[in-house]
């Protein structure tokens, strides 16, 4: 029969791969309709960079590396510090994932950049000039990047949509 410290390393090994499965899926699935849950339902158009899609995949995996520092590591001081330090750096990274996004209303445009918590608003009249650039992509015609010219120019890239 296992001992019980045994049986609670192998919980933490299995939910760390579960995680570390996770953080190839879980940023376009989990993320992005998160994001989607808490902006505003006038939003005609919702969107994030794919560095937000890297940085909670590595938020998740550096999760995963906490369960696995708890499961494998002996010596308690460097268990637990190496599984904290880990754990900071999980949560940075998880939320400047659910913090990076931008959304199109009809009378705004609201674009929170990677790396920042705090979202900027812009209304239509403060930007110059708007350009879509649209292609087709086996007959079906879509906006591929959106530019917005004002004193700060904007280009999203449009590689990972979200509707």
């Amino acid at each position: 029969m296992y001992e019980f410290a045994d049986q609670k390393k192998v919980v933490y090994v299995v939910f760390a791969i579960i995680l570390l499965i996770s953080a190839l899926i879980a940023p376009v699935g989990i993320f992005l309709p998160i994001k989607a849950m808490f902006i505003t339902p006038e939003a005609i158009e919702i969107g994030t960079s794919s560095l937000s899609l890297v940085t909670g995949g590595i938020g998740l995996a550096l999760l995963a590396g906490v369960l696995i520092a708890l499961a494998t590591m002996e010596n308690r001081l460097k268990k637990y510090g190496t599984a904290l330090a880990l754990f900071v750096f999980s949560i940075i990274g998880l939320t400047f994932s659910l913090a990076d996004y931008y959304y199109i209303t009809s009378e705004k445009f609201v674009y929170n950049d990677s790396f920042t918590l705090a979202p900027e608003t812009y209304n239509w009249t403060d930007f110059e000039k708007v350009e879509e650039r649209v292609t087709k992509d086996n007959g079906v015609t879509k906006v591929n990047t959106i530019s917005f010219y004002s004193v700060c120019q904007f280009k999203l890239d449009r590689s990972t949509p979200f509707r």
